[in-house]
């Protein structure tokens, strides 16, 4: 009974399990979607067109192991892969793009900051420029870095970059020579300030170097300062040849001067009293001498007194020149003198002054004064006299203030000047300059009339000739006195090609060759430089005249020396024109300025590119160093 019970019982049913898509498939599987038909599709293998059964149009396999073998499969590693060497470049790209950006912003900036050390205009100016500049579309996507501080760190960047450029030409340079002057500013603070001179591919050039502080002006203290220098920045000294600074004794004196003081460290050093410096000096004992010309300064100071506040008198003036078609006077830009200037405007307007003084001296006590004054016959011979006298005085300066300016071409121009006042007023056949002949032709000495005005006369007219005479030989005297014959600088003019003579060509500067190569004994092999003269005089002769030596000889004794001579200074001149910019910077409403930051700017200001050839390039490099 119990077999068929059994057997005749019915087993139980199994329950079939439904597969379908899980939804949490979603969150743990990144790539996995699913359409509406119920159709798995793999994203990654979709985007890089991968061929499985997660791609157009999917797979039904509703099971955790399909999904995971998917993952593991060639296919989708290899999307993944693809993926994320897409991700990497687009952000890559991003972050290219944004730092473009900011690199865009950051030149605005640092072209703004360069803009103001360029142009000598405080830095004040800084942000309300970086607020024009986007009104105008420049890119500058940040706040940060539009504060006085950022621009002196910028222009402080671009400055040292300069700066280090010229240490490195002084570092190569084989030859080199420094002007040096001390100056007072605003503040009274003393400074000195140093040039250097050297040959950079066979030119020379003139670079502003440092700003130095000053405690104590003594011999010893400069010196210390200008060897400190050098020193510290690696430069040796024995490479300087020439020493150039004006005639105090200080600088120059043979016992303790700072020439005589480096010649411890700068064996070879010639020192050279500025030029223009000793120009001036002859102009100034001359009108010591001859109290004609200190007479006529005092004229011209109290015409100028007469005029500098009285808008009226001006306006009086401007009536009778636009009247009489006289030239106005304008603020001269020349490098001429004040005198100069003073005189050529007199006499270029003394018509029209004449005649407002005429009408005005009734009711003025200073325009009856200067009235008597201008219309003397004395005062208008002078005045043209002394109009030649000094134009010629005003070439020469300018002349010697040229930036290319040589030794051997000093003399010549001094001789030349010299010369012109022997035939003007000195000869037996004299006449006078220019102006002076024309006045004389035009005025009749018994009854003397210029513009209409009689000109009044005394008995010590008479005596006029004669002190133009005495003027042009104590100014020629001054001044051939100011300029004596130096035989080692002198020398130096056999360097040149276009002195080689067309006979006597074996035995043309051998005297000078000797004593330069005496001099600079140790500095070139004398040896190879008197071998190297001959060849290069016949060769310069045939071939090259016109060419430089630098251009005939590579590396040679000659071409050393050569160098020595072109880096000699003659002039102080560019240091009065690195203070002339020191006051244009640090003026009365920037006292506060401090050295480093006044050293920066005028660096900048001198020796900084223009503004359309300026690359903030090295700037934003050397600023992102330090900031990152």
């Amino acid at each position: 009974m119990s077999l068929l019970t059994d057997t005749g019982s019915s087993p139980a049913k199994k329950k079939v399990k439904v597969q379908c898509f899980q939804l949490a498939w979603l969150k743990q599987f990144k790539w996995l979607i699913c359409d509406d038909g119920g159709l798995m599709q793999c994203t990654t293998c979709t985007l890089h067109k991968m061929k499985n059964s997660f791609v157009n149009p999917g797979s039904k396999n509703y099971r955790m192991s399909a999904l995971t073998d998917h993952v593991k499969s060639r296919d989708h590693l290899t999307a993944e892969g693809l993926q994320t060497i897409k991700s990497q470049k687009l952000i890559e790209s991003i972050v290219i793009k944004s730092t473009a950006i900011a690199d865009d912003s950051m030149t605005t900036l640092i072209r703004n900051s360069y803009l103001l050390a360029f142009e000598d205009l405080p830095l004040e100016k800084y942000e309300s420029l970086n607020r024009n500049s986007r009104l105008t579309g420049s890119i500058i996507t940040t706040s940060m870095y539009q504060d006085r501080r950022t621009a002196t760190e910028l222009i402080t960047i671009a400055s040292d970059i300069i700066r280090e450029s010229i240490i490195e030409d002084l570092k190569s340079s084989k030859a080199i020579g420094i002007m040096v002057d001390e100056s007072t500013d605003l503040e009274t603070e003393k400074h000195l300030i140093i040039y250097a001179t050297y040959v950079k591919e066979g030119s020379t050039c003139v670079r502003y170097v440092q700003l130095l502080k000053l405690t104590s002006c003594d011999a010893v203290s400069l010196t210390a300062k200008i060897v400190s220098f050098f020193q510290g920045n690696e430069i040796d000294m024995k490479k300087v040849f020439g020493f150039g600074s004006d005639g105090a004794a200080v600088m120059l004196g043979k016992e303790g001067g700072v020439a005589t003081l480096l010649k411890v460290y700068s064996p070879y050093l010639v020192e050279m009293h500025c030029v223009a410096h000793r120009l001036a000096l002859a102009v100034v004992d001359s009108a010591k001498v001859v109290k004609e010309i200190k007479w006529m300064e005092s004229i011209l100071s109290m015409l100028c007194g007469c005029f500098r506040r009285s808008p009226k008198r001006l306006m009086q003036l401007a009536m009778w020149q636009d009247f009489l078609d006289d030239p106005k006077n304008q603020a001269s830009t020349s490098t001429s003198s004040p005198m100069t200037n003073a005189l050529t405007n007199v006499r270029r307007t003394l018509p029209s002054l004449l005649k407002m003084l005429e009408e005005d001296r009734d009711d003025d006590v200073t325009a009856e004064a200067l009235f008597c004054k201008l219309s003397s016959y004395k005062f208008v011979y002078l005045l043209h006299l002394c109009c030649d006298i000094f134009d010629q005085i005003a070439r020469l300066v300018k002349f010697l203030q040229r930036r290319d300016l040589v030794y051997a071409e000093i003399n010549p121009a001094v001789t030349l000047v010299a010369d012109t006042f022997h035939m003007w007023y000195l000869s037996d056949d004299a006449m006078g300059g220019p102006l002076l002949r024309e006045f004389v032709s035009n005025v009749d000495c018994s009854e003397p009339v210029f513009a209409g005005i009689s000109l009044t006369m005394s008995k010590q007219d008479a005596g006029l000739l004669k002190l133009q005479q005495n003027i042009a030989n104590v100014m020629t005297t001054n001044v051939t006195s100011r300029f004596p014959d130096m035989e080692l600088r002198d020398s130096m003019s056999i360097l040149d090609p276009q002195n080689l003579p067309c006979n006597n060509l074996s035995s043309y500067g051998v005297s000078e060759l000797s004593m330069l190569s005496k001099h600079f004994d140790g500095a070139v092999n004398p040896t190879e430089l008197v071998s190297e003269w001959e060849w290069f005089k016949v060769y310069t002769k045939r071939n090259h005249r016109q060419a430089t030596p630098t251009d005939l000889l590579k590396d040679a004794a000659l071409v050393n020396l050569i160098n020595i001579s072109c880096v000699l200074p003659v002039s102080s001149v560019e240091c009065e024109r690195g203070f002339s910019r020191q006051n244009l910077i640090k003026t009365r409403l920037r006292t506060a300025m401090t050295l480093e930051t006044l050293d920066c700017l005028m660096r900048i200001s001198i020796e900084g590119d223009d503004i359309e050839q300026f690359d903030p390039a090295p700037v934003l490099s050397r600023w992102k160093c330090r900031h990152s």
